[in-house]
């Protein structure tokens, strides 16, 4: 998805430091922006429907609202290493946005939404159309899965929360030692000789 989100046609959303796009079904897309307004991530919403967005989605402070035209041109403007999320209701439409974020190398991941049978389907024509089975295996469908099983409450609220939960487990990465500050040892060093020192 680039998320980027959609009303149930499409859309897209992004969250960077953690960017998301998502392309989705309104509901469910609405829910998960819903959800991720306290989380510290940008989201990038795009729908191929300008009507789509409200005066609350304009004022969130982490949420842009861009309108679809095509999905090579959504795709492109995705930041490298955003998380995105394909979530319309026009099959075609996602097959678009799912071949073109594989031409993306530099996404962190893919998530569509949809059934086993829809992701079996789209799976046999990838590989039809020449994808490898590594490039096949980047694609995460269904999502909100966890561990391994869907829930069956179909809520958009419900899919929603697992598919923030799903988000949240792709997202959990220790900060990197330069973010950190100092070392617990050399804390303790500073900590210890200034106690020497004031004594």
């Amino acid at each position: 998805m680039l998320w980027r989100l959609c009303q149930c046609a499409a859309g897209s959303v992004s969250w960077c430091r953690y960017q998301y796009r998502f392309i989705w079904c309104w509901h469910v897309g609405r829910e998960i922006v819903k959800l991720s307004e306290p989380l510290p991530w940008q989201v990038h919403w795009f729908d191929s429907r300008a009507d789509v967005f409200n005066e609350r989605d304009q004022q969130q402070s982490r949420l842009s609202c861009h309108t679809l035209s095509s999905a090579q041109e959504g795709t492109s403007a995705l930041p490298p290493y955003c998380h995105a999320l394909v979530l319309t209701h026009n099959h075609d439409e996602d097959y678009a946005l799912i071949t073109a974020l594989l031409q993306r190398h530099d996404i962190a991941s893919i998530g569509l939404i949809g059934s086993d049978s829809k992701w079996a389907s789209f799976r046999g024509r990838l590989q039809r159309e020449g994808y490898t089975a590594e490039e096949i295996e980047r694609v995460r469908s269904p999502i909100g899965c966890i561990h391994n099983t869907k829930l069956s409450n179909k809520t958009p609220y419900a899919i929603a929360l697992t598919v923030v939960t799903e988000l949240l487990w792709l997202t959990d990465k220790p900060a990197s030692l330069d973010m950190r500050g100092l070392e617990p040892n050399a804390i303790r060093a500073l900590v210890d000789d200034t106690k020497t020192t004031q004594s």
